[in-house]
């Protein structure tokens, strides 16, 4: 072979060998955390390399080292020329494409054959959502802002992102938008912008949402995250900002979602319990049409130093009516977004970027009473107004400095702030319904629907620091770090100060909410109540982790290290009620079988905790007032309906303005919330635009945090037997403990003034070990979009298993308090009875298949499919003992079903969900005038309605004469359905 055919047989092998690698240098986790990324490859020892990009001015060289690699780390996002050269002869010349939180490769330079130029690579970068990265352990997925553009997504809506992975379940989720991975509950979840965690921190249950126009990409780990993250027992999602050049773009978006209508948006069906009685009644609800609108723009402020991008964006006023059993709401929203960032290079080993953001929300609710229960004809003088007005602003810095070749420094500050303020259109006034007991329909009397307390102002802020220091040393990769996180919640509601009125149709005795036998008179039954609580609350988090990665052979790579968490919750007064630290130790290993990053195999074990959010503060750990007093009405007031000189019959206090003690809130001994999590997996290169992925993970629950009460007198009765029969009981009746251990509780125990302890063994309480238990195996096949093959696709299929009796911070099964450290499930022991099995988000069986199909004359056609198993629902009843009051009282969430023993998740199953989502589009390459793109989204094209959930309370919580539990009528009565089609027009012009 000549030197000719060397030198293009080189190249041929070397344009292969781009593609594979460009595939391989996708997601470095190095870079995880980062609105950085990178750049690393192998060329001969004596060899510079030259890193450049021509729209930000950067320029960068650097020596290859002895063992022939070199790295750029600390690379604003972008594409970025690289020359390698030796001896003065130029080698190779490339164009990679580095990505926030990604170290890209570049092919490897092995012989001097003369010039090798790879100016593009044949694939779309854009549709690799699984590339093999070989410098790490970890593996995430990354989704480009580009490709997501093309999908029909919601693109106002983060929480659309995680459900392309089969892995990850939405779809399906009775009243939950919000993605449950890795078995966890969707409050266990972490969501950063730009390196802040901005997790919504009250409940954990979120994310304050940037648009989506804004992002330039997001990364989703469904678990065995990285040190440097947040320690969490559920997913995490990283978005990165889009950042500005020296080439100026602007440009324009819209989202038009039309009106209600027979074919693009039809309106949902009801559904009936088994006497024929509505339980959904939503086929009069109508939305008009809606419009979001982006105005953007990015470029230079300084050539080559100072860049921007700007946005603007305006939703215009959208209006909705929907219809429940007794009024008619009519709803509308008007809300504005502006964000700006704003990125320095300092030089080119040091960069600055500072973003803020600002959005204003607007809403309002009209609402009427219905002259007949179910249906459509209002009452036009029963009008009553509620509103809000509310918005969010956020702010981050992010530095980089690469101190010496070898030392690198990253840093960020971060604050955001949530208010809302309440609005009513009737104040002064006090607010009156009545309530039927049988029927269980409301009707508003008098006031407005938010007039049962008065307006409250609330907020939310959150501060976050960040620091990380990375120093290489031979084949070592040593990073130490700290996370120091505040969050404060402002939250202080109070009932009506002029009456909060409720009227009682059809009320036997025993049913009142204290279970007291209140026979009713001849007149009516009437009770008020009065409550107040809550104040300010602070929440901390503080971490520090450190990490090695070791190349301990050429192929080998092995990481291990330590995170230790420190989390603490406050009262009012600033006092900590509830401290806990966690020791977390994690090991990654990854092999490049072939040594060319076509095939890498991976394992992961760690230990992953999470922050009790600061709800938790509101709920237990305030001043509290709660009175209730029911009385004999026989008379009202005709201007405000308010009794006329009633009778008292009951008054139950469960609190009038008493303080908690902060010290009896919780076990002494109390550890936090952890689990264990393995993975292993495999990534194969099998062409240059296919690729495949199979994995399989594990998460195990070892302990957590939750809340036993002393209604049953299982806490007071134990010390009234152990020394202390003057125990008053606990204020506020509850204290958070670890299930399954014993309890050391701090308290007044003789009710002299005196603190002392007592250990209640888990022996007398009687509770289960928690169990979560999760087991998931996935397979992935992607197809990169190429020139020759102008199409996307990935189809990822999962078979998972999620078994135990706790459910996650968030309770998914029963219908109780969904707080974080109150699932409910451990109130007294009885409730443990029964509640092992398949949890609630258990689903055997997932497929997502998503594609886009590119034609050369800018027409695109593409959808997505979600198709899964039915997940595993519970019944619950009465407990089957009607000489308990106690028990009786709490009503139905025992697992019991019409009096029968009825295990967690054993009482059927829901039926299959699938939904398939559609769009064809159309992009105009205008040239110099820029380029117009056109969507049309049609989301649930089929219109398919299918159940997705049902009631699960099988009594009607009352006995017979026999002593034996009344069926409820509305027993597996469907509760929720699938939303029915509806269709968005999607505009984006940019030059």
């Amino acid at each position: 072979m000549n030197a000719t055919s060397m030198r293009a047989a080189s190249r041929v092998r070397t344009l292969t060998l781009a593609v594979l690698l460009s595939l391989a240098g996708g997601i470095g986790v190095s870079h995880a955390q980062s609105v950085t990324g990178g750049l690393h490859g192998k060329a001969p020892r004596k060899a510079t390399v030259t890193v450049t990009r021509a729209d930000t001015g950067y320029a960068r060289t650097v020596d290859v080292d002895q063992q022939g690699t070199y790295s750029v780390n600390l690379l604003m996002p972008g594409h970025y020329q690289v020359k390698v050269v030796e001896d003065g002869q130029v080698l190779g010349r490339y164009t990679v494409n580095v990505n926030p939180n990604m170290s890209a490769v570049v092919p490897a330079v092995v012989t001097s054959l003369g010039t090798i130029e790879v100016t593009a690579a044949p694939i779309d970068f854009s549709t690799v959502i699984n590339p093999i990265d070989v410098t790490t352990p970890e593996v995430s997925t990354i989704y480009d802002a580009r490709l997501l553009h093309d999908l029909p997504l919601n693109q106002l809506n983060i929480y659309q992102i995680p459900k392309l992975d089969s892995a990850v379940r939405t779809a399906g989720m009775a009243g939950r938008s919000m993605p449950q991975i890795g078995g966890a509950s969707p409050s266990e979840n972490r969501y950063y912008y730009n390196n802040f965690d901005t997790s919504y921190d009250v409940n954990g249950d979120g994310t304050l949402t940037l648009p989506q126009e804004a992002i330039q990409s997001t990364q989703l780990v469904t678990g065995s995250a990285a040190l440097s993250l947040a320690s969490t027992t559920g997913g995490i999602i990283l978005s990165t900002v889009k950042q500005g050049t020296n080439d100026f773009h602007a440009g324009y978006t819209a989202t038009w979602t039309p009106a209600t209508s027979r074919l693009a948006s039809p309106r949902g069906r009801d559904t009936y319990n088994s006497q024929g009685q509505y339980y959904i009644y939503q086929s009069h609800d109508t939305w008009g049409p809606s419009l979001h609108n982006f105005v953007w723009a990015s470029g230079p402020v300084v050539k080559d130093k100072v860049f921007f991008y700007a946005l603007f964006g305006r939703s215009y006023p959208s209006r909705s009516t929907s219809y429940g059993g007794s009024t008619k709401d009519v709803y509308s929203s008007d809300n504005k977004d502006a964000l700006v960032n704003l990125t320095w290079n300092i030089t080119n080993r040091q960069s600055l970027d500072l973003m803020g953001t600002k959005q204003w929300y607007n809403y309002s609710t009209v609402e009427y009473q219905l002259n007949q229960s179910y249906t459509t004809s209002i009452d036009p003088d029963s009008r009553a107004w509620t509103g809000e007005k509310s918005g969010q602003k956020l702010f981050i810095g992010n530095y980089s400095w690469q101190m010496t070749d070898n030392l690198q420094l990253r840093l960020m500050g971060a604050y955001t702030r949530d208010h809302i303020n309440d609005l009513q259109a009737i104040m002064n006034q006090p607010y009156v319904t009545d309530y039927d007991w049988n029927m269980g329909v409301s009707h508003l009397l008098h006031g407005s629907p938010g007039g049962s307390y008065e307006p409250t102002n609330f907020w939310y802020a959150k501060r976050g620091y960040q620091g990380q220091l990375v120093w290489e040393v031979g084949e070592h990769t040593l990073k130490a770090g700290i996370n120091d996180y505040t969050n404060y919640y402002h939250y202080q509601p109070q009932t009506n100060p002029l009456g909060n009125w409720t009227y009682y149709y059809n009320l036997t005795p025993g049913t009142l909410w204290d279970g007291a036998a209140v026979v009713p008179p001849n007149g009516q039954i009437a009770y008020t109540f009065q409550y107040t609580t809550g104040g300010t609350f602070t929440a901390k988090q503080k971490s520090y982790y450190v990490q090695d990665l070791w190349q301990v052979a050429p192929r080998w790579l092995l990481s291990y290290g330590v995170r230790y968490d420190k989390m603490a919750n406050q009262s009012t007064d600033g006092s900590s009620y509830l401290s806990m630290n966690v020791w977390s130790p994690r090991i990654g290993l990854a092999w490049d079988v072939h040594g060319d990053s076509t095939l890498k195999i991976g394992a992961n074990a760690g230990k992953y905790t999470l922050p009790m959010p600061s709800n938790l503060s509101y709920t237990i750990a305030s001043p509290q007032t709660y009175i209730v007093r029911y009385y004999a009405a026989d008379k009202r007031d005709p201007a405000t309906q308010v009794p006329v000189n009633p009778t008292l019959l009951h008054t139950t206090v469960w609190n009038n303005g008493e303080v908690p003690q902060l010290q009896a809130l919780s076990s002494r001994n109390i550890k936090n919330t952890y689990q264990y999590e393995f993975q292993l997996y495999a990534q194969q290169q099998l062409t240059p635009s296919w690729s495949l992925l199979a994995k399989a993970d594990a998460s195990i629950i070892k302990n957590v945090v939750d809340q036993v009460c002393d209604d049953t007198g299982l806490i007071s009765d134990y010390i009234h037997q152990h020394g202390h029969p003057n125990y008053a009981g606990l204020v506020g009746n509850c204290t958070e403990f670890n299930p399954s251990r014993s309890i050391v509780l701090r308290d007044d125990l003789d009710n002299n003034g005196k603190l002392q302890d007592i250990t209640i063994p888990n022996s007398y309480l009687g509770f289960p070990r928690p169990q979560r238990k999760y087991y998931d195996m996935t397979l992935r096949l992607t197809h990169a979009r190429t020139a020759q093959q102008p199409w996307y696709l990935s189809g990822s299929y999962t078979w998972a298993h999620l078994y135990g009796n706790w459910d996650g911070y968030t309770n998914l099964t029963r219908s109780t308090t969904p707080e974080p450290g109150e699932s409910g499930d451990y109130l007294f022991p009885e409730l443990t009875v029964g509640s092992n099995g398949n949890l609630a988000g258990d689903v055997r069986h997932s497929f997502t298949l998503s594609g886009e199909y590119y034609w050369h004359n800018g027409l695109r056609i593409g959808g997505v499919l979600y198709a899964h198993t039915g997940s595993a629902y519970s019944c619950f009843g009465s407990y089957p003992d009607p000489s308990n009051a106690v028990l009786i009282q709490e009503r139905q969430i025992f697992h019991y079903c019409v009096g029968k023993l009825s295990p967690q998740g054993s009482a059927w199953r829901a039926p299959f969900f699938w939904q398939l989502d559609f769009n064809i589009g159309y992009d105009w390459d205008m040239g110099k005038a820029g380029k117009l793109s056109v969507s049309l989204n049609i989301f649930n094209l089929t219109n398919r309605q299918g159940v997705l959930s049902r009631d699960m309370t099988g009594d009607q919580g009352n006995f017979d004469a026999n002593g034996q539990v009344i069926r409820s009528p509305w027993f597996m009565a469907p509760s929720s359905l699938q939303s029915p089609r509806y269709t968005s027009l999607y505009l984006r012009y940019a030059f």
